[in-house]
């Protein structure tokens, strides 16, 4: 048998990983980065084109647990979530074929390539304005930072969760 794996040409400094995965929705951050035709041209002629790869940033969505067993983030995470408590976690409600998820800042993914192995674009995407509170929880994930209007919608939301027991 001549499985692909068997031409993998490891140097000394590298070992061959596998993982176990799914696709999962996710909600695109970034859909491109920069590469330039005349790079492309000089990488060419060398074994190194993966020094500029078109890309895609994207933040992995979890389902929810929908009852008291099973799989999926547990209730009490959710509400929290919801109350915008997590700085690493975005709640996304149920969305035409999607189910109630949480979208996992702590989780961001680099996918290379188009291919529909790695990716399939679906016509549901995020309103401006929830896409933008989206960016900034974000923000507020890797840095810490804010702007007055993001920390209005935070307290507003969070004067709303439930007390801790």
């Amino acid at each position: 048998r001549s499985l692909p794996v068997k031409y993998l040409n490891l140097r000394s400094n590298e070992e061959l990983l596998v993982q176990r995965c799914k696709k999962r929705p996710a909600i695109i951050l970034g859909n491109s980065v920069d590469c330039y035709p005349f790079i492309t041209k000089i990488l060419k002629n060398t074994t190194k084109m993966h020094q500029q790869k078109d890309c895609l940033f994207v933040i992995p969505c979890y389902r929810t647990m929908e009852k008291t067993y099973g799989s999926g983030i547990i209730q009490p995470i959710v509400e929290y979530t919801k109350c915008m408590m997590y700085r690493q976690f975005f709640y996304i409600p149920p969305i035409k074929d999607f189910k109630e998820t949480i979208a996992r800042f702590d989780r961001i993914q680099i996918v290379i390539g188009r291919s529909p192995a790695s990716i399939e674009p679906s016509d549901v995407c995020l309103s401006e304005d929830i896409f933008n509170l989206f960016v900034s929880m974000f923000i507020f994930c890797i840095s810490g930072r804010t702007d007055p209007m993001f920390d209005d919608i935070r307290e507003l939301v969070r004067s709303a969760c439930p007390e801790q027991p």
